[in-house]
C-alpha cells in the first residue's frame, strides 16, 4: 500500500495537487476573476487552433513564463490580465510554420519498432507548453531537444472534478477559484506533437489516484456522480466517451489513449451484483457478473475496454489512436504488498479482452533496489511476475510498455533513505535502461519519471541518460507509424 500511496502523491503533482504547490487565496490569485479566466480561455482557444500550423514557439515560452509567475504569486491580477491580452494580440499575427515531422504523421498510428524501444517521459508539468518546460529536470529538456530521443510524452487527465462535472478534452481545466485555469488537454496534446513526441494521454475514471488527488486538495467529493468501470460497461459514460473520442479523432495524429489506470489495483472494487463491492466483502467472486469462470472485477475491467474500443471503431478513431492500459507495479509479488494485486483471483489472463481490442498492455515499474533479485523491491522484481503472466497467456503477442518508470516516487517511502545520494540516479539509469529493459523486459516503450525528493545533479543525470539511452542503439531514434 505504501507504493500505491506514493503513486498518488506523485500524480498529484501533475494535475490536482499542483493546487498544493500553487494555492493562493482567491483575493490574490491573478486568474481568480471571471474577466481574467475568460481572457485566458480566449487565448487558449486561439492557441489550440494555431499551435500545429503557425510559428508559436515564442508564444509558448512566454505563456510558460507568465504561468509560473502567476503560480508563484509574482505578478498582480491586473498585470497578468494585461500580459495574456498582449499574448493573444501577438498570437493573432504569427506566421505559418508547421513542424516538418507532422507532415508525415497525419492519419498515422504508432506501431512498435522491431528490436528497439521508444524512450518517453512523464511530462510532470504538462500545463506548461514549450519544449523548454519538458519534464521535471533541465537535463531532460536539453536531452529531448538535442537528441530527439524522447519520442512519447505522457499526460494525465481526470475526467471529472470533485463535484462530478465532466472535463471535455477541448476545454480549459477549471480549478476551484483559488487556483484558476489550465490549458485544455487538447492543447497539451498538440504541444507534445509540435515538439516531435507522440502524446500518451490517460483518461482517469474515478479511481484510487483520483480520489487521493481530490482529498489532497481538501475537496468535498460527490461520489454519487463519479464515473467508474461499472458506469462504462452499463453505458452511463457512453455519451461522454463518444464526445471525447470525437474531439481526439479530429486531431488526426498518432495518440496513445490509456484507459483504466493500474487496472489490477482497482479491479478489487468491482465485485458483487452492483459492481461496486470490495472483493473481500463479496459473497461470490466469480458468479455475479458475466462468465462464471472469470473473476467479476477483471471481467468488468476488460468489458470496459471492449466498450471503449467499439466507440473508437465506430468513430473511425482506431486508425490513429492506440488503446492502452497498464497494471500497477509488483503484480503478484509479495515484496510489493497490495491485497488486490496479490490476490489469488488477480491474474493477467482474466483481463484478456480478445484479439483486436488493446494495442498495448503495460505496467507501472517502480523499484528502487539496485539489483536483479525478483523478490525484492527492484525494477526487476516489480516487473517479473507480470512479465511471466503476460508472456504465458493470451496477451503474449500484445506489445508491452512501462508506465510510471522510476525507482521510487518519494525518498520518504524507502526504508533506507541513505542510499539516495547524488550518484544514485546515475546508477539506477544505467541498470534500468542499460541492462534490465534491453536484456530482460524489451518492451515497446518506456515512460520515465524524474523522481521527486531524490537528489539529482543535472550534469550527472544528463551524462547517465546520454550513455544509457541517447548513445544506446537499443532505443529508437524515430517513431514508426502506419
Amino acid at each position: 500500500m505504501a507504493m500505491k500511496k506514493a503513486v498518488t502523491i506523485l500524480i498529484i503533482a501533475i494535475i490536482f495537487a499542483v493546487t498544493a504547490v500553487f494555492v493562493v487565496s482567491r483575493k490574490s490569485h491573478p486568474i481568480a476573476s471571471t474577466e481574467n479566466s475568460q481572457n485566458f480561455s480566449n487565448f487558449y482557444k486561439l492557441l489550440d487552433q494555431k499551435i500545429l500550423a503557425y510559428d508559436v514557439d515564442g508564444i509558448l515560452k512566454k505563456h510558460d513564463e507568465l504561468f509560473l509567475k502567476i503560480a508563484n504569486k509574482q505578478i498582480s491580477s491586473t498585470e497578468a490580465n494585461k500580459k495574456i491580452q498582449q499574448l493573444t494580440t501577438e498570437l493573432k499575427s504569427v506566421s505559418l510554420n508547421s513542424p516538418k515531422n507532422l507532415e508525415s504523421w497525419k492519419h498515422k498510428k504508432l506501431i512498435p519498432t522491431n528490436g528497439k524501444t521508444y524512450f518517453g517521459n512523464w511530462h510532470l508539468r504538462s500545463f506548461l507548453l514549450s519544449k523548454e518546460s519538458l519534464g521535471a529536470d533541465p537535463a531532460f529538456a536539453q536531452m529531448a531537444d538535442q537528441s530527439k530521443k524522447v519520442l512519447i510524452s505522457y499526460i494525465d487527465v481526470p475526467i471529472q472534478n470533485p463535484n462530478g462535472n465532466l472535463q471535455n478534452m477541448d476545454e480549459p481545466i477549471l480549478w476551484n477559484k483559488k487556483v484558476g485555469i489550465l490549458p485544455p488537454p487538447t492543447l497539451m496534446i498538440k504541444a507534445q506533437l509540435r515538439r516531435g513526441a507522440v502524446p500518451a494521454i490517460q483518461l482517469h475514471l474515478f479511481d484510487s489516484n483520483v480520489e487521493g488527488w481530490m482529498k489532497e486538495q481538501g475537496a468535498k467529493i460527490d461520489k454519487s456522480k463519479q464515473l467508474d468501470v461499472t458506469d462504462v460497461i452499463n453505458g452511463k459514460a457512453d455519451d461522454y466517451l463518444k464526445k471525447q473520442i470525437k474531439i481526439l479523432n479530429e486531431i488526426d495524429y498518432p495518440i496513445v489513449l490509456l484507459f483504466i489506470n493500474e487496472f489490477n489495483l482497482d479491479a478489487g472494487k468491482f465485485f458483487g451484483s452492483s459492481g461496486k463491492e470490495l472483493f473481500f466483502n463479496a459473497s461470490d467472486l466469480y458468479g455475479q457478473y458475466g462468465d462464471p469462470k472469470i473473476p467479476d472485477g477483471p471481467e468488468r475491467t476488460k468489458d470496459s475496454w471492449i466498450r471503449l474500443k467499439k466507440i473508437m471503431d465506430e468513430a473511425g478513431a482506431s486508425s490513429h489512436i492506440s488503446l492502452a492500459s497498464h497494471a500497477g507495479g509488483g503484480h503478484q509479488n509479495k515484496a510489493f504488498p497490495n491485497p488486490s494485486s496479490n490476490a489469488n483471483w488477480n491474474h493477467m489472463q482474466y483481463y484478456w479482452p480478445g484479439d483486436g481490442v488493446m494495442d498495448y498492455i503495460g505496467m507501472s515499474a517502480y523499484g528502487y533496489i539496485l539489483n536483479k533479485n525478483k523478490d525484492e523491491m527492484s525494477l526487476y522484481g516489480s516487473a517479473y511476475y507480470w512479465w511471466q503472466e503476460i508472456k504465458n497467456s493470451d496477451w503474449k503477442n500484445t506489445p508491452t510498455f512501462f508506465n510510471e518508470f522510476a525507482p521510487i516516487v518519494s525518498v520518504n517511502e524507502a526504508p533506507d533513505k541513505s542510499i539516495f545520494n547524488a550518484d544514485y540516479m546515475s546508477k539506477y539509469i544505467q541498470l534500468a535502461f542499460g541492462e534490465v529493459v534491453p536484456n530482460d523486459y524489451p518492451v515497446s516503450f518506456v515512460l520515465f519519471i524524474t523522481p521527486s525528493n531524490v537528489p539529482v545533479e543535472s550534469g550527472k543525470l544528463k551524462d547517465a541518460l546520454t550513455k544509457a539511452v541517447v548513445d544506446n542503439p537499443f532505443y529508437a531514434n524515430t517513431v514508426k507509424l502506419k
